[in-house]
Parts: C-alpha cells; sequence; structure tokens
C-alpha cells in the first residue's frame, strides 16, 4: 500500500461528533397494554350496533316492498279499466256508431239541404224529413 491508500483509510474511519439525536438503548420490557378489555367491549358494541342498523334497514326496507305490492296490483287493475273506458269511447265517438245511435233514436240523415225564409213564411230547396 501506498501513502495514498493510507491516507484514504484514515479519512474513512466514522467520526464520533456530536449529534443532537439521543442515544439507542436496548429495551428489555414491552410496554403496559393499555385498555385492553375496553377496547374489545367498544368494538363489539360497534359491530354490534353496525349490525343491527344494517338489520332495521333491511327490515324496514322489506316492509315498504310488502306494503307496495297491493299498491301496484290496485294500479294494474286500474290501468286495465282506464284501457276498457278508453276503448269503449273511442268506439261510440266513432262514426258508424253515432249514426246508429241516432238511428234508435229516430233520427234520420239529411237529403237535402233546405232554407227556411222568414218573411214569405217557406221553405225553399230540400226535402221533408220523414
Amino acid at each position: 500500500m501506498n501513502a495514498t491508500a493510507t491516507a484514504w483509510k484514515a479519512t474513512t474511519q466514522p467520526r464520533r461528533a456530536q449529534s443532537s439525536r439521543p442515544e439507542l438503548s436496548v429495551v428489555t420490557q414491552s410496554a403496559p397494554r393499555v385498555g385492553g378489555r375496553h377496547t374489545v367491549t367498544a368494538i363489539v358494541a360497534s359491530v354490534t350496533l353496525l349490525l343491527a342498523t344494517i338489520l332495521g334497514i333491511t327490515s324496514y326496507t322489506s316492509h315498504l316492498a310488502m306494503a307496495a305490492k297491493p299498491l301496484h296490483t290496485e294500479l294494474s287493475v286500474l290501468q286495465e279499466q282506464n284501457q276498457a273506458l278508453t276503448e269503449e269511447l273511442n268506439k261510440r265517438s266513432s262514426a258508424a256508431w253515432l249514426g246508429e245511435r241516432a238511428k234508435e233514436l229516430g233520427m234520420v240523415p239529411y237529403a237535402d239541404y233546405g232554407y227556411v225564409n222568414l218573411e214569405k213564411n217557406e221553405i225553399t230547396g230540400g226535402t221533408a224529413a220523414h
């Protein structure tokens, strides 16, 4: 080895400088337990409360679904009745049905237009209904 290598080794030796960090030491015993039973009890109570809340929400949702079932049935019946009444209205609004109903009531279709002259007290044009 030469002088340069020896100097290099001398500079790589760890230096013991004053540091602001505290010295590390070996701990021989563990830290005392903090709140073992109380922590477990709180966790169990929290999980129980959470499960009870979920059960309550599920139960309420089921209750609403059961209450809505008769309403859905009533809605279908009313929709069917509405459709039947709409078909009846369309049938009764047709010209053929109105014509037959008018004949049943004694009405006759017009044959020709006529005019009433009130000054002369006469009907001109058209034919009389029978």
